[in-house]
């Protein structure tokens, strides 16, 4: 009942808004395909440009390409990426700050996509409730109910924030049951056609699958088997890659996870959806949205620079022209958006090894460091010092203060300078700090933590590593201010689009405003991006 009055209650609330502006959509494409591949940084089509032979290809020679689009929020990581990208708001104003953040009225940390009233009752339930603004979805549907807005991705909270709050079909894959699942927020029933897929198409018919390169030489920054990188699960760092049995599941579905094959079914459901759901049949406009994580799963593991990372772009390239073509046979007017979520830092070891200052923070060192410190300085309370550090949010305890009868000016004070000692840190500052004219930040480092904020879930301090420094055990990670984390690509194909490479600067914000300008949907007052230039003048 609770889910249900959440989406009648948004869905009410736009429809007043919109009402009295339905567009009558003579112009608009009947399926809008956005597609977001997690971790393609900007600087990725163009590197490997003379190798795309197939759907990269096709988006770069015949698409209008935005070469010069950053973030322009702080915190590069999947949650607030996509909420940005799919709703033209910053965290500050859609609530997604961080992938998993703590909540300071309720002393809890909360994944980014967990329905916090479902959680007080103890039950589990996936769901937008975090999300604070409505995504392209939802504004879509409050103009014309009878559109059909289908999300599918590999990651749970990618389908969700993508899908909004008034999806139709909301699908991930899931990592426990190997199969494409959806949250009861959406439905108490996956449609029939999905379990049939889930039989016929099962991800275990993948295993003992070999990976062999494909590539040229030419594509590869850094020889096969380097000491920085990570391995492939239930195997090593050399190709062939071979997709281990099902005996262990855990590892079987990480494998699969990052390899080509999970690229192949994620196109081939989303395929699978445009038939069964019926996607861009008759002039009411359909909206296709498609996460695609596998680069990301695997680029944590070895890399932006590594073989793998090169090859699973090919394969992707090949995949999307395979995809295109299937749009081109069963939709007569389609739009197709390729961007992603945020880009990512090269490996610290491998910059070390080119004599670059770069290296790893650890969370927990962190704690400890600040924790320590405070103890000797003002005193040893009941509580801890640190009640959470969630990167780049550190929450400190005021009952702690104020059991030692510390003056908390003070102690926010002396953290900033102690943190501004550790090896790595390159900025510590409060979010009232951002809003004082002597700020030393520059005006758009000002604005990219300035854009993070969110009141209760953003710590006393706001912490920045140095460049190249992550904040990760992993062997490749993002989530900082830098260009290398904010540049992403975004390509747009199709319908009312002409061929450009367009080099003005940029956001991903950008996307869903272009969008409803294209759909003729009066722009929301709340939208903070701008309409960008499909055709020339």
């Amino acid at each position: 009942m609770v889910r249900i009055t959440q989406r009648l209650l948004w869905t009410t609330a736009l429809f007043l808004i919109l009402i009295f502006t339905s567009p009558l959509y003579t112009n608009s494409p009947r399926l809008i395909v956005l597609i977001s591949v997690d971790q393609m940084r900007g600087d990725y089509p163009d590197r490997w440009n003379s190798f795309w032979t197939g759907g990269l290809r096709r988006l770069l020679t015949q698409g209008r390409s935005f070469t010069n689009c950053f973030y322009e929020h702080a915190n590069t990581q999947t949650g607030p990426g996509h909420a940005t990208l799919i709703t033209g708001t910053y965290p500050a104003q859609h609530s997604i700050v961080t992938n998993t953040f703590y909540d300071r009225n309720t002393h809890h940390i909360f994944y980014c996509v967990t329905d916090s009233l479902e959680w007080r009752k103890g039950q589990h339930l996936l769901a937008p409730t975090f999300l604070k603004t409505p995504a392209l979805g939802d504004l879509l549907k409050a103009t014309q109910p009878s559109a059909r807005v289908v999300s599918i991705a590999h990651k749970d909270r990618v389908a969700i924030l993508m899908g909004g709050h008034s999806a139709d079909l909301v699908l991930w894959f899931d990592r426990i049951t190997g199969t494409w699942g959806h949250s009861r927020y959406y439905g108490d029933s996956i449609p029939a056609w999905v379990r049939w897929w889930n039989r016929q198409f099962p991800a275990a018919r993948w295993q003992h699958w070999q990976w062999k390169p494909a590539g040229s030489p030419a594509m590869y920054a850094t020889d096969d088997s380097v000491d920085w990188e990570g391995t492939f699960p239930g195997g090593d760092r050399q190709f062939p890659h071979t997709l281990p049995d099902t005996s262990n599941r855990n590892t079987f579905l990480k494998a699969y996870l990052c390899s080509p094959p999970a690229i192949e079914d994620v196109f081939l459901l989303a395929e699978a959806a445009v038939l069964a759901e019926g996607l861009g049949r008759d002039t009411i406009p359909d909206l296709l949205l498609l996460g695609v994580s596998a680069p990301d799963y695997l680029g944590h593991r070895f890399g932006p620079d590594s073989r793998e990372i090169a090859e699973m772009f090919l394969f992707l390239d090949r995949r999307l022209g395979e995809f295109l073509s299937f749009l081109d046979s069963t939709v007569t007017d389609y739009l197709v958006v390729l961007t992603s979520d945020h880009g990512v830092c090269p490996i610290p070891e491998y910059l070390q090894k080119l004599e670059l200052n770069a290296g790893r923070l650890v969370e927990d060192s962190i704690i400890t460091f600040v924790e320590q410190k405070l103890r000797r300085h003002f005193g040893t309370p009941d509580t801890p010092w640190v009640e959470a550090f969630i990167p780049p949010s550190l929450f400190l305890n005021r009952s702690a203060a104020q059991q030692v009868d510390a003056d908390w000016k003070q102690v926010i004070d002396s953290v900033l300078v102690w943190l501004s000692w550790y090896r790595g840190i390159s900025l510590a500052i409060t979010p009232e700090e951002l809003l004082n004219s002597q700020c030393p930040l520059l005006p758009q480092q000002k604005r990219w933590l300035g854009n993070d904020v969110y009141p209760g879930r953003t710590g006393d301090i706001l912490v920045q590593p140095q460049p190249f420094w992550i904040f990760d055990r992993r062997t490749a990670m993002h989530g900082s201010w830098y260009e290398y984390d904010r540049y992403v690509p975004l390509i747009f194909y199709g319908k009312g689009v002409q061929q450009g490479r367009i080099t003005t600067r940029c956001e991903p914000i950008d996307i869903v405003p272009t969008l409803l300008h294209l759909l003729d949907i009066p722009l929301p007052s709340w939208l903070h991006g701008s309409v960008l230039p499909l055709q020339s003048p």
